[in-house]
């Protein structure tokens, strides 16, 4: 089944009465075969031509008008007294569309689920409920969401999935074996990952490595979501300007990478973006107030963005459960080979809780199998994901590293992360102990970010000073000290990575391009 006949009319009056209702793209996606009857195909087809230039509501007159230069519509709309239904679909109540919008994508779903899928829906939607059982059913249609609908269905497929994909097998081995192999490999392939931003920091981490999930916690306004957006910026795109030798060079990678937002919206992202690229604080993008230097570079940015336009992709889910995000990352890995996938960030959100309805399970419980979930998928699909968290007032005592005890809503989501750290801004005592130091530097450090947990590392426990940017989503690490602000020696050296030739090859014509004046 389609949308009902009765949802059909209503939702093709209140579009006469209002036709910029579907101007609002962003909000509201209907296409023509949304709907069974062919005349309301036709009738949508018409008011969607005409609704950028209607002023007002559009009449009968003008919609038959505009079917009457349609041939095919034309055949339809008078073989099946089209006249009849404008006239019917004009006499309807004007309500609240979203609730009408709503049912009416609702129907069009459990259509798609008979048609296309195959599915028995008969425990999701009955027609015409009789039955008490039916009516309990058409109570619970009536008060979920095309989301809660996916979700239950995706919980039943995933208790089938279960049963018979069990990986609770086991294995057994002497330590010896396989241990030569092991050697070899690692002297071809070094378990070290890209780079992030931030030399030292990436040091300690050994870098961005597939089959890993990283946690970097922070408070509002720290700058979680712009370090991320610089660490996925870092790893899509090789060059970047500098405006200190005036030149485009060579900084960063060329590799597929995803970024799911949760409370920024597309532009928001999009201008971060041509900030790191440019060089340009993102504050004179917004405002229009770049020379004609500065416009020349940001439009050499854009064609940069456009030019690597597969390796970065964005995902917007305003309010994230678990089997949607793992439905998405799994999707996106899929269909676009994406290596690295950033999720800003962890929190409890209304779709979250809604998928656990009914179950007694705490919020920080919620949180765990969130963080499980993301490192489950690094495992399966042999990628890189990192996400982050908020923190809570423990974070403001700076005595000692900060810890997960720091993390807002649960301290366990650090469980099953391989790295943890905690970014915050360094405090006037912590500058006047370091000044010393950053003497040296000539400027002071502005974010400080406490390595508590690393996997398979050495220097945890440490503290890494930097400067950031946050107009640029630019990063330079400073030094590293423990609690005590004692400097560590944390044995830095910059690992060569083999794939830097294979950029550079790629990389070189661009950059000429771009150094000479050319929009790419």
């Amino acid at each position: 089944m389609l949308a009902q006949q009765s949802t059909e009319q209503l939702v093709i009056g209140t579009l006469m009465h209002t036709p910029k209702l579907l101007l609002q793209t962003d909000k509201y996606q209907i296409t023509s075969t949304d709907f069974e009857n062919p005349v309301y195909r036709y009738i949508f087809w018409a008011i969607e031509n005409l609704a950028p230039g209607a002023e007002k509501e559009l009449t009968p007159y003008e919609i038959e008008k505009w079917m009457y230069d349609s041939p095919s519509a034309r055949g339809i709309y008078e073989a099946r007294n089209g006249r009849q239904a404008l006239i019917d679909c004009e006499g309807v109540p004007v309500s609240s569309f979203d609730g009408l919008y709503s049912l009416f994508k609702k129907e069009n779903l459990i259509r798609d689920l008979q048609n296309t899928m195959r599915m028995d829906t008969s425990n999701l939607y009955v027609e015409t409920p009789i039955s008490e059982h039916d009516k309990k059913i058409d109570e619970q249609f009536a008060n979920s969401t095309t989301q809660d609908i996916l979700d239950s269905i995706e919980k039943d497929f995933s208790k089938v999935r279960s049963k018979y994909t069990l990986n609770d097998t086991s294995e057994s081995q002497t330590l010896y074996s396989g241990i030569e192999e092991m050697l070899a490999e690692l002297e071809v392939n070094p378990e070290i990952g890209l780079p992030l931003q931030g030399k030292l920091f990436n040091h300690i981490i050994s870098g961005a490595i597939p089959g890993r999930f990283y946690l970097r916690s922070a408070a509002s306004g720290v700058g979680k979501t712009r370090s991320m957006m610089a660490d996925a910026c870092h790893l899509a795109f090789p060059v970047k300007y500098n405006w200190d030798s005036r030149k485009w060079e060579q900084s960063g990678y060329n590799e597929k990478v995803m970024i799911i937002i949760t409370e920024q919206n597309f532009d928001e992202v999009k201008k971060m973006a041509l900030a790191y690229l440019s060089g340009i604080n993102e504050t004179k993008i917004k405002q229009n107030l770049c020379n004609d230097t500065e416009k020349a570079v940001l439009a050499q940015s854009v064609s940069v963005m456009k030019t690597f336009e597969d390796n970065f992709r964005v995902v917007r889910v305003p309010s994230p459960s678990i089997s949607l995000v793992k439905q998405l990352i799994r999707e996106q890995v899929s269909l676009y080979e994406i290596n690295y996938v950033f999720y800003d960030y962890i929190f409890i959100s209304p779709s979250l809780l809604g998928e656990f309805r009914g179950i007694a399970l705490r919020n920080d419980e919620i949180l765990l199998m969130f963080s499980d979930a993301l490192k489950q998928l690094a495992v399966e699909l042999d990628i890189f994901i990192m996400s982050s968290t908020q923190v809570n007032s423990n974070a403001d005592n700076p005595k000692e590293i900060r810890n997960e005890a720091t993390i807002a809503g649960s301290r366990a989501v650090i469980n099953k992360a391989d790295v943890g750290c905690v970014m915050a801004r360094p405090t006037k005592e912590e500058l006047k102990i370091l000044a010393a130091i950053t003497d040296q530097f000539g400027y002071q450090p502005n974010i400080v970010t406490d390595v508590y947990k690393l996997r398979g590392g050495e220097n945890t426990q440490t503290r890494v000073w930097s400067y950031m940017n946050l107009g640029t989503l630019r990063k330079q690490d400073l030094f590293v000290t423990n609690s005590r602000m004692d400097i560590v020696d944390i044995g830095y050296q910059k690992n060569v990575y083999a794939i830097d030739e294979e950029i550079s090859e790629t990389v070189a014509p661009i950059l000429a391009n771009l150094n000479g004046g050319v929009i790419l």
